[in-house]
């Protein structure tokens, strides 16, 4: 993830998240006249832990997930074209 602006009230209110938790970091947001929602779409953002990535740059399980439907869908054109498509 990408730091806040320096300077910005998003990285003012980043900084009282790490300190001090969630429930404060919305206060200062709200007390900086920053949308509620938009404090709590940043604080969902910055308290979700990071994903893994492999080498490409691809989520794992997003990955796996992909691979397992093009296995699906392979598997369901096999059972209804038993001879290919002639």
């Amino acid at each position: 993830m990408k730091p806040p602006r320096p300077g910005s009230r998003k990285e003012e209110v980043y900084r009282v998240f790490l300190a001090h938790g969630e429930v404060e970091a919305l206060a200062l947001g709200v007390k900086l006249e920053l949308s509620e929602s938009t404090v709590k779409s940043w604080v969902k953002t910055w308290a979700r832990p990071e994903a893994p990535r492999d080498s490409s740059g691809v989520d794992p399980f997003v990955k796996a997930n992909a691979e397992a439907i093009h296995r699906d869908a392979e598997e369901r054109f096999a059972r209804r074209y038993p001879n290919g498509l002639e």
